[in-house]
């Protein structure tokens, strides 16, 4: 509906009218598997064209609400799914019950605390930078109710300068929503309670079917006493034959011509002898004989029928003494073909070895126990990890195979198999050369009808390497966790509010508290500047690069302001940013020194243009050696350096001018002949 269309009132109001029949009649039409959510939220979008609609599914039983549409994002819908972890739609969250409580009135309400109150587990500094990406100004949300009931939520977010227009009408398409939703779900329910009522009594017509058809069965045979009998012979899928006292074949049914291919006529009156293999011929006799006598025991074992095309058929047969007025008078055979299940116990033996064999090769070790935990097998694997002979094992207890320290671990786990309890558990054996190895036992314990234990089998692993590479983790793990907490480094994590999760023991030279005072503290209560804004830029900054690196005064436990350089990076879970990871080092000193260092370079500077240097050309008198200055004045040499440099002098007197003056004195004499003779 186009909101610029509102020549009037009259027309308004019809406009709406038919906007409302229209989505009426929609909702009747969309089936099971049309997409109503989306339908919904694109109908809410068309009210209010520059809105951001979300459509969620409330779930009752997990007290969830889940997101099944979203409409508006367009080209913002990349940003958000970054920012997110994964797009909005399909995400779930627990509502809370605050949040259901305003749901439930069904009325179009402003979001108080802004679209970050939607979904709990993304922090609240992400939501703020995607309102800033969305240019959020306001939101508002409605629940799907009806009689009382939630059925799901629509979340109308609006831009900056945008105004939510036809509020009556989308509360209206809420409602009629609501009702669409409700009676969706009941179909939905229906057509599951249909289906499975019309499986049900499908199954149980084929029960009634069979049970007449037996029914009926069964009253035939019993319509004449003889006949039934014959018919039930003629109709049974075994071999029944009757042989008279000398062997000779009075009656064969139906499935014994059948398999053994013989016809009726050529199988009546021949000798039963003829169809078994010779070497069972004088054991048939001696039974005949036997049974000539009385002997009227059944019996049942295997042998072979020879058919008409002389195939070997391998049976099972049962024999029965027919007895005429209280004496011998024949006898009745019942055999069954067996040649398909001797294909499935070659199978079976075929299978049985097979397994055997990979019970022997396994890599696992394989233990059978008693109730007494007596061994009973083991296989090579498990003979191999303890050093025995398969012989010295069967027969000996497994918990003698224990080592003292873990027997008390032994006696609790058996224990917990005759109380019925069953876990897997760790043991340290001892081998028969003295050695240790440590063992994961997976029990499968068995038990009689009265839940008495019986024993079981045991798949035993060697977790020897394990147990090592786990002290040697251990302590790896010890000696990084000592370098994380002793290096000179303040190393911290924290969360998007700023509260600090983890910190190291350089926390206390840092910013004078302990790292357990830090844990839950935050980040203003240690800031010289601890504004909103200035923590709200700096955690932007972070979201938005991934790392930041800067300078940040602080002020210690103290009071004392110290400077602080940090380098802090954005860290990632599976379902998006969970915190930020970061070290920072304490410049003041350096800072200082710096600061002293640039005031003494000033100094030098300073004092380097006031120097005085000697240039150009020097009047000096051939004679007396003294200069003329630029005001005409003849300086001594000496006085004169000394003035225009920072030069100084030591007086002394050369050798040649020593000579001039004292060389006719006898003690210079004297002193220069006893120096000559010293260098030589």
């Amino acid at each position: 509906m186009e909101n610029s269309l509102k020549p009037g009132k009259k027309d308004k109001t019809q406009s709406e009218l038919s906007y409302i029949l229209e989505s009426s009649s929609k909702f009747i039409d969309l089936t099971l598997e049309d997409d109503f959510f989306q339908f919904v939220a694109e109908k809410i979008q068309q009210l209010n064209k520059n809105c951001i609609v979300s459509v969620g599914l409330y779930k009752p039983a997990s007290k969830t609400m889940s997101v099944k549409a979203v409409v508006g994002l367009g080209k913002l819908a990349g940003a958000v799914a970054k920012l997110m972890g994964g797009l909005p739609a399909g995400r779930s969250f627990v509502l809370e019950e605050h949040a259901k409580k305003n749901l439930l009135p069904g009325k179009l309400m402003e979001i108080e605390h802004g679209i970050s109150s939607l979904s709990p587990d993304i922090p609240s500094p992400v939501w703020k930078t995607i309102e800033k990406v969305l240019s959020v100004e306001k939101a508002y949300s409605m629940g799907f109710v009806w009689k009382g009931a939630l059925y799901g939520n629509v979340v109308i977010v609006l831009p900056k300068g945008a105004q939510l227009e036809n509020r009556q009408l989308v509360e209206v398409l809420v409602q009629l929503s609501s009702v669409a939703l409700q009676n969706r779900q009941i179909q939905d329910r229906l057509d599951k309670a249909y289906k499975e009522v019309e499986s049900r009594v499908e199954t149980r017509t084929q029960e009634l079917t069979q049970e007449v058809a037996q029914h009926r069965q069964t009253l035939g045979l019993l319509e004449e006493k003889e006949e039934g009998y014959r018919l039930l012979a003629e109709t049974a899928n075994e071999i029944i034959i009757s042989l008279t006292l000398d062997g000779t074949i009075t009656y064969v049914n139906k499935k014994g011509l059948e398999i053994s291919g013989y016809e009726l006529d050529d199988a009546l009156g021949v000798d039963f002898a003829r169809i078994i293999p010779k070497e069972n011929v004088q054991s048939l006799k001696k039974l005949l004989a036997k049974r000539a006598k009385g002997f009227s025991q059944p019996l049942l074992y295997e042998t072979e029928f020879i058919s008409a095309t002389g195939t070997v058929l391998p049976v099972e047969v049962s024999s029965n003494l027919i007895e005429k007025n209280g004496k011998p008078h024949g006898v009745l055979v019942t055999a069954r073909e067996i040649a398909e299940r001797k294909k499935v116990e070659n199978a079976l033996k075929a299978s049985e070895s097979r397994y055997r064999g990979l019970i022997s090769t396994m890599q696992e070790g394989l233990v059978e126990v008693d109730a007494h935990w007596n061994i009973l097998f083991a296989n090579e694997r498990f003979v191999e990890m303890l050093g025995y002979d398969p012989d010295q094992l069967i027969g000996r207890c497994f918990k003698d195979l224990v080592s003292s320290q873990a027997s008390s671990i032994a006696k609790e786990q058996y224990s917990l198999r005759k109380r019925g309890i069953n876990s897997r558990y760790e043991l340290e054996l001892i081998r028969q050369d003295g050695k240790k190895i440590f063992i994961l036992c997976s029990p499968n314990p068995s038990y009689d009808d009265n839940g008495v234990y019986l024993g079981g089998l045991g798949v035993i692993s060697d977790i020897t390497d394990r147990k090592r590479s786990e002290v040697a983790l251990f302590e790896s793990e010890k000696k990084y966790r000592d370098l994380f907490e002793n290096v000179s480094d303040f190393i911290y994590f924290h969360d998007f509010e700023g509260n600090f999760i983890e910190t190291n023991l350089a926390s206390k030279i840092e910013s004078g508290y302990s790292k357990e005072e830090l844990d839950g503290k935050n980040i203003r209560e240690i800031l010289a500047d601890p504004s909103e804004d200035l923590l709200q830029e700096y955690l932007d900054g972070v979201i938005q690069n991934g790392k930041l690196e800067g300078l940040v005064k602080v002020k210690t436990r103290d009071g004392e302001e110290r400077i602080l350089e940090f380098r802090n990076s954005l860290v990632n879970g599976p379902k998006g940013p969970v915190g930020i990871r970061g070290c920072a080092r304490d410049i003041s000193d350096r800072f200082m020194y710096e600061k002293k260092l640039k005031k003494e370079k000033q100094k030098l500077e300073d004092a380097l243009e006031e120097i005085k240097t000697l240039s150009g050309l020097l009047p000096i008198c051939a004679s007396c050696k003294k200069i003329r200055d630029d005001k005409g004045y003849w300086n001594n040499l000496e006085s004169y350096i000394e003035k225009y440099s920072d030069a100084a002098f030591s007086h002394s007197i050369c050798p040649d001018c020593s000579d001039k003056l004292y060389g006719k004195e006898e003690w210079y004499k004297k002193m220069k002949e006893k120096k000559g003779k010293s260098k030589k």
